[in-house]
């Protein structure tokens, strides 16, 4: 297990622009991960030098920013807009 699986340390960001309030762990049966990941996760977090790892570690999302006209971004998203850049002020 431990060498078949190795954890997301590195960041790579899935942007997502939610038009909507979203739930990533929704279709994700928890209970029946955590029941199976229990007979693996102090094993395989001490031989990836990690603290401790969780399905909320997988499908954890942080907001970075909210949108004052979504309108706007709508038309724009319409239109085939591609966005440019991500700025954060």
């Amino acid at each position: 297990m431990c060498q078949l699986a190795k954890p997301l340390t590195l960041l790579r960001p899935k942007l997502i622009i939610a038009l909507e309030d979203i739930d990533l762990l929704a279709n994700v049966q928890i209970l029946e991960f955590e029941s199976w990941w229990k007979n693996y996760s102090e094993e395989w977090c001490r031989h990836w030098n990690l603290p401790s790892w969780t399905v909320h570690d997988m499908f954890a999302v942080t907001t970075i920013g909210q949108v004052d006209n979504v309108e706007k971004i709508k038309e724009q998203l319409k239109n085939q807009a591609t966005p440019i850049k991500i700025l954060l002020q």
